[in-house]
């Protein structure tokens, strides 16, 4: 909803504290106790072949950020700012999803890894497992995902995430 105020400015509901962005923000809490307190989302997360709840929520939560990014661009494209700061923090997310694919699913990256090139019959135990690549990502991937997103406007810094998103691309495919 658009309203007025008394300066004969129009300013949306939801960014000023309106009913609207009550509701918003009561839909949101109320998401996030069913999520961690309740298994409700367990079934429609195994309906949708998705596995967990876990799985579900980052599911919906690359969703909102690939199209918030998107509406983002589509409203500030004229602005090269924003433009390069929607798709930093979009491509730290998609750092974040390939970090769980990592980890998890549906490939199990570390043993792969350790299966295929060491030929290990432990691959859980030798060399590359879960911890060491969390600590690898955090240590490493993190800043130079998080630096161009703190400072836009060195272009610089924006090189390592494209470099490192071209090279994963062309392994997975």
């Amino acid at each position: 909803m658009i309203r007025a105020t008394p300066g004969d400015r129009f300013v949306h509901d939801v960014t000023n504290r309106g009913v609207s962005a009550w509701i918003v923000s009561a839909v949101l809490f109320a998401f996030y106790i069913v999520l961690y307190f309740t298994e409700w989302l367990t079934p429609l997360a195994q309906a949708l072949h998705l596995g967990s709840k876990w799985t579900l929520y980052g599911t919906l939560y690359t969703l909102a950020i690939t199209i918030g990014g998107w509406f983002m661009i589509r409203r500030y494209g004229h602005n090269r700012y924003q433009v390069i700061r929607a798709l930093s923090v979009m491509n730290f997310i998609a750092l974040l999803v390939h970090q769980y694919e990592e980890y998890e699913d549906p490939g199990y990256f570390p043993g792969q890894f350790n299966s295929g090139i060491f030929k290990s019959d432990q691959p859980r135990n030798y060399p590359l497992n879960t911890n060491t690549a969390m600590c690898i990502n955090t240590a490493v991937a993190y800043p130079f995902y998080i630096a161009p997103i703190v400072f836009p406007k060195v272009k610089l810094l924006g090189l390592p995430p494209v470099l490192f998103g071209t090279v994963s691309l062309s392994a997975m495919v």
